[in-house]
């Protein structure tokens, strides 16, 4: 599309919005999970080895997946989407004891473990379970 005549009518920016955010354009082909018409991909890439550093092997976790979380909230994240652990969640914003919540956990569900409903616990419920439990 070609830019708008110089002399022609000027659109102002609304009051009170932060500017537009320009990013650079890219001149290299795009990754192999996108496709554009008239746009040849990147290469697929081969599933990296494990590093040669000492002690890692091919089936070390990984830690860092680039995505800015940690282990946990990633598995917190996939949880909350995980539509058989929706009842948990609605168990324990219930206000159902943590304990109770953990012991139908164990009992009735070899999905998931009872260390999944801590992630969305507060430290002093989780006390309070653990002391419960003695």
């Amino acid at each position: 599309m070609p830019p708008p005549p110089a002399a022609g009518a000027k659109i102002p920016a609304p009051a009170g919005m932060p500017p537009v955010k320009m990013f650079p354009i890219s001149t290299t082909p795009p990754p192999a999970t996108m496709s554009f018409p008239g746009m040849q991909s990147a290469p697929k890439e081969a599933p990296a080895a494990a590093s040669g550093a000492p002690g890692a092997t091919a089936n070390a976790p990984v830690e860092d997946a680039g995505d800015g979380f940690t282990p946990e909230e990633r598995r917190k994240n996939q949880l909350e989407e995980d539509p058989n652990f929706k009842k948990y969640l609605m168990m324990k914003r219930m206000k159902i004891p943590l304990a109770g919540i953990r012991a139908k956990i164990r009992d009735t569900d070899k999905n998931y473990s009872p260390k999944d409903i801590d992630l969305f616990a507060t430290k002093e419920e989780i006390e309070e379970a653990n002391h419960s439990l003695l």
